[in-house]
């Protein structure tokens, strides 16, 4: 029997918010997400204040039936299940993309090199994100919406509005705002930033993809080319390779929210001291704004912020009504 109040220690989220997506995919259809990559978002709007928890003694916990109810209107509400068709597409521009570009295999501190294939599983989430915000907002009234699929110029310059054109009752024209779409993963707390990306769009919009682990070989699995890829190896391991390959189900993509630039400018983020430190746990602002008192500054699940302005996943633009708004004022 599931317990109607489950604990979230702040010393074991991982293990409590692994307990409370098991306990709420026993009594709702969590699809597409798996409890894995439901652990991620539960324990992500956690961490930045988002869960409807009530105290228990010295920790907190949360109601089933609340948790539940989070689940529908604040994941559920906007989860786009992107299939094998939108893979392919984004595969096909990241490639192009990576290999046309020619970007720079060091990471942003100049050191650390980046391989050909860290930069496509990169570009290919960035594209998923994008075509899931654009199925998003045209279920939510946009007859279409046009994205820059397929691009020349270098990724890392790209800078501006994400969405080309948008249609409604069959005219064409550019949106009235600049919409950036920023991407992240399932358990990521931050809408981020930086001084590239400062005030060269209206909206930013955060879209978290729950992009499998295996995807590549996934799909060429799909392609029914995997076997020759492995003919080298004898029947055994091909086999033992295949046996533990999962269907390629539908990727999830959670369109987690958005901000506007004046909500960066003017916002402000919450601090909590912590043992001596001050924790940067919520809130939408910028980082300099923040005067610790004294103590070393953190932000909870960073360990090393380079970008100006944060926008915590729980304290983004995120009801049916601001999302009604925006499509609006489009």
């Amino acid at each position: 029997m599931v317990e109607k109040q489950l604990k979230l220690r702040a010393s074991n989220t991982k293990e409590d918010c692994q307990n409370a997506a098991e306990a709420l995919a026993s009594r709702t259809n969590i699809e597409p997400w798996s409890t894995e990559t439901l652990r991620d978002l539960i324990r992500a709007s956690y961490r930045t204040h988002g869960l409807p928890t009530k105290p228990k003694g010295n920790t907190k916990a949360v109601d089933l039936d609340d948790l539940e109810s989070w689940f529908t209107n604040r994941i559920q509400y906007s989860t786009v299940s992107l299939g094998f068709g939108a893979y392919k597409q984004s595969l096909a521009s990241s490639l192009y993309d990576v290999v046309v570009a020619e970007l720079d295999p060091t990471d942003l501190d100049g050191f650390r090199q980046r391989s050909l294939v860290q930069h496509l599983d990169n570009a290919l989430s960035g594209y998923l994100a994008e075509l899931a915000v654009a199925r998003f907002f045209e279920s939510k009234g946009i007859d279409n919406v046009y994205l820059d699929f397929g691009r020349s110029a270098d990724v890392q310059d790209m800078i501006g509005s994400d969405i080309d054109a948008i249609e409604i009752d069959g005219e064409r024209r550019d949106p009235a705002k600049k919409i950036q779409i920023k991407m992240s993963k399932p358990g990521s707390l931050w809408l981020p930033i930086g001084s590239k990306d400062e005030a060269t769009a209206d909206v930013y919009v955060l879209a978290r993809v729950g992009l499998p682990y295996m995807h590549f070989v996934q799909y060429l699995d799909r392609l029914d080319v995997l076997q020759q890829s492995l003919s080298d190896l004898d029947g055994e391991k091909i086999e033992q390779i295949t046996s533990k390959l999962p269907d390629f189900n539908p990727i999830p993509v959670h369109i987690s929210g958005y901000a506007t630039w004046p909500d960066f400018k003017r916002g402000s983020l919450e601090v909590v001291e912590k043992q001596k430190r001050a924790v940067v746990s919520s809130g939408v602002g910028s980082l300099a704004d923040i005067d610790p008192n004294g103590y070393a500054l953190d932000v909870e699940g960073l360990s090393s912020p380079s970008e100006d302005y944060l926008g915590a996943v729980s304290s983004l633009k995120w009801t049916a009504e601001e999302w009604e708004d925006l499509i609006k004022s489009l």
